[in-house]
């Protein structure tokens, strides 16, 4: 069951045989986001080599 109309719908099947279909729909509701604690990130720069999310910095090894 969808929720929404659904706009389109794109069929593909790839050379292993798996066929997959993919739709698009326009809904009035918005899903709530998920929210990770875990989730982090790295920047790779030229100055320090990689700044971490939780501030921390790797020094380039140069």
């Amino acid at each position: 069951m969808f929720k929404g109309n659904i706009k389109t719908a794109t069929i593909r099947r790839y050379p292993t045989g798996k066929w997959y279909i993919c739709f698009s729909a326009e809904c009035d509701w918005i899903p709530e986001p998920h929210v990770d604690d875990n989730a982090g990130g790295m920047d790779v720069g030229i100055e320090k080599f990689a700044t971490i999310s939780n501030g921390s910095s790797i020094p380039n090894p140069r």
